[in-house]
């Protein structure tokens, strides 16, 4: 409305100055003697004159007289401007009668719901108890529009503006919103599954960091491949769009077959059977047997990511039963066999708790009787990565707390841990990935219980003489390999070849200790360096490392590690 007005105003000044230019002919001459503004009250003279290129002692002249009139009407405080003429000391005097724009009693912005008010009248510009100028409200649209793209509101911005009994501004903001939200592409795949994970719903306004946000959920759940929006505008509604999410599912049943080597566990055949979207609704069941030469283990799990159902918040269900044999430090074979189950539940937007309790037995085979083994385990997980494997971006932070003998059972101690996961990118495709754990316990820890930093999860390039404690004239424990508490930390360089393998460069730096208190001397710490790869494969990402100990105390320097799944 206001440019409206300008313009309109800006036409009618050129029709009154010809109108003035030509009344000019009757006066007692053509030369400038004089030079004044009238009407100005808030803007001065001087500041109206500096526009102005016509001199005293210049003859009319009507083309550049035109263009001091823009020039005045640039600086933005005028509704109207007109050029008078009188006789003065033997020629004439030129006048600029301005009338200025209101000075402004109040500014009003309506209809913003996710931008507050006090910050888009900063972006404005424009404050009450001064003169409106229109260049500054023009600019102040400007970025109040540029801010809401900016901010992930393509639709936001501002629609009208208006003056209100001659001296208040209002301005109406339509931050745009959602008409509808439709889901194509879905085969198996429940669409309140699908719906559920969405933070944005129908009547919100559009907001592309959320919908970037639902779209790593959705990716994150492993049902679909491919997840592509569109956006469609509502007839006669330029502020509304319908979003459409085109999903392209992955099959989530699948047969695994694998072998993996690892310094503590020797060589191992794997065999995982799931279903990961069980009938469309996104629950979990697997079989897992695990045979080797030092460890045996089987387990059948069920999974519910999403009890809303039953409860007002995202909550998840899980439980597992297992059995696994395998040799403990001193070889001995133990068994274990029992179950748990896991209550999770949402906290904000990235953190989720989570609450366990495992009941199993435990076997030595130098014991005759079963002893029972019964934990509570609290873990709070903060998780702002954008992928599930390898990310490049952010972080994951993890606290453990474990307590066992508060429901009975024979064994009383408590384990406690703290991981810290950072992710960040490196050049256009590379990324680096770091960690720390720290851990430690109290009460008396079984010896199956406690902390090693060997294998696959420990120090890499110690094969397993250095954590074996059958091993001659070496103590793992001494050593700082099998302990009650522990300290880690790793770093890796990750280096896309081709589209399904990656190559690593990593460091690892650690050890443990019998009680828990941590000794910082760097010279104790037992650490190493090496390359890797890893390799997309049909059972999932499989890893092969060659870690080197330059500092091992043992003949054994090396280690080459084969696993299955991400390292961290």
């Amino acid at each position: 409305m206001l440019k409206k007005v300008a313009v309109i105003t800006f036409l009618l000044t050129i029709v009154v100055f010809n109108t003035s230019v030509f009344a000019a002919d009757g006066l007692s001459g053509n030369k400038i003697t004089d030079i004044k503004v009238e009407g100005n009250q808030k803007v001065s003279e001087q500041e109206i004159l500096m526009e102005v290129e016509t001199q005293v002692g210049d003859k009319i002249d009507n083309d550049k007289l035109k263009k001091d009139l823009r020039s005045i009407y640039d600086l933005g405080y005028f509704l109207d401007i007109k050029i008078n003429f009188r006789n003065y000391k033997d020629g004439v005097q030129l006048i600029f009668k301005v009338m200025e724009n209101p000075v402004l009693e109040k500014v009003v912005i309506e209809g913003n719901k996710e931008v507050t008010t006090k910050k888009l009248k900063k972006l404005l510009g424009v404050k009450s108890g001064e003169i409106l100028n229109v260049n500054t409200l023009k600019n102040g649209i400007k970025e109040i529009n540029n801010y809401y793209q900016n901010q992930g509101f393509p639709l936001g911005r501002v629609v009208d503006r208006r003056i209100k009994n001659g001296n208040q501004l209002y301005l109406e903001v339509n931050e745009g919103k959602i008409n509808k939200i439709k889901i194509k592409g879905n085969k198996e795949t429940k669409e309140y599954v699908i719906r559920r994970e969405l933070s944005l719903q129908e009547g919100q306004v559009l907001n592309m960091n959320k919908l970037q946000r639902d779209i790593r959920d959705l990716y994150r759940l492993g049902f679909f491949k491919g997840i592509k929006p569109q956006f469609k505008r509502v007839e006669n509604n330029p502020q509304a769009v319908n979003v459409i999410l085109e999903v392209t599912e992955k099959k989530t049943g699948s047969l695994q077959f694998g072998i993996s080597h690892s310094p503590d566990a020797g060589m191992m055949g794997t065999i995982n059977v799931s279903k990961d979207n069980l009938f469309g609704t996104g629950q979990k069941v697997n079989v897992k047997l695990e045979s080797g030469e030092e460890r045996d283990y089987y387990e059948l799990g069920y999974s519910n990511p999403w009890m809303s159902k039953y409860f007002d918040v995202k909550t998840s269900f899980k439980f597992n039963l297992y059995n696994k044999t395998e040799e403990d430090l001193n070889n001995d074979e133990i068994r274990e066999k029992g179950g748990n189950v896991t209550i999770g539940r949402q906290l904000t937007y990235n953190t989720n708790s989570y609450f366990t309790v495992d009941i199993s037995k435990i076997k030595d085979e130098d014991e005759s009787d079963w002893r029972d083994n019964r934990t509570l385990r609290l873990s709070t997980i903060r998780d702002t990565t954008t992928a599930p494997i390898s990310p490049r971006y952010g972080s994951k932070q993890s606290l453990t707390l474990e307590k066992a003998g508060w429901i009975g059972g024979d064994d009383d101690y408590s384990k406690y841990n703290l991981e810290l996961k950072k992710y960040f990118p490196s050049l256009e495709k590379n990324s680096w990935a770091l960690r720390l754990k720290v851990a430690g316990s109290n009460g008396d820890l079984p010896d199956d219980k406690r902390y090693y930093l060997g294998g696959t999860n420990g120090i890499r390039g110690y094969g397993s003489s250095y954590y074996d404690e059958d091993a001659q004239s070496y103590d793992p424990t001494q050593a700082g390999f099998i302990g009650n508490s522990m300290l880690l930390g790793s770093v890796e360089y990750r280096i896309p070849i081709v589209e399904a393998v990656r190559g690593v460069v990593f460091g690892d730096v650690g050890r443990t200790y019998q009680g828990n208190s941590l000794d910082l001397d760097i010279g104790d710490f037992n650490y190493s360096y090496g390359v890797g790869l890893r390799f997309k494969t049909p059972v999932g990402e499989l890893g092969l490392d060659y870690g080197y100990a330059p500092d091992a105390k043992r003949n054994s320097k090396d280690d080459f590690s084969l696993v299955l799944g991400s390292k961290f």
